[in-house]
């Protein structure tokens, strides 16, 4: 069974994280204040789908997020602090990994994996660099 993109359409909230979430967050570039906020936020996300091209929409801290892929291809991503990075999005198995091959300029890889665990609950498992860790969200 593959990952259906279509499914995360919905409102989501962080429910559960590693000890170490924030941590990956901050590695990531996300200042550790709107890291922390992010655990109480709502992530409106809209997916539209068309054989293996699909466009997120998705508004996080208050910032709206577009963006387009085709799997298996290479991709400009816009993140909600508005930098921009190369990004490959793939199936593996019944998840949808996204590979950002140098994250932060300097050689960083992040590689993100989503799986539902049910219809409402997407785990997320996260590897910025040699830090490992995950999350889960629950549909509001």
């Amino acid at each position: 069974m593959s990952f259906d993109i279509g499914k995360t359409n919905g409102t989501w909230r962080v429910s559960k994280t590693s000890d170490n979430y924030i941590q990956l967050l901050v590695k990531l570039g996300v200042p550790e204040d709107m890291a922390k906020k992010s655990l109480d936020a709502e992530y409106p996300l809209q997916m539209t789908v068309s054989g293996d091209t699909f466009s997120s929409k998705m508004e996080v801290l208050g910032k709206t997020v577009e963006n387009s892929y085709t799997l298996g291809a290479e991709a400009m991503e816009e993140d909600a602090l508005g930098r921009t990075r190369k990004v490959i999005y793939t199936m593996e198995g019944d998840c949808l990994v996204s590979v950002y091959p140098d994250y932060d300029g300097a050689g960083m890889v992040f590689r993100h994996s989503r799986c539902f665990l049910d219809d409402n609950t997407l785990h997320l498992d996260m590897k910025v660099g040699d830090l490992e860790g995950w999350s889960e969200s629950k549909r509001c």
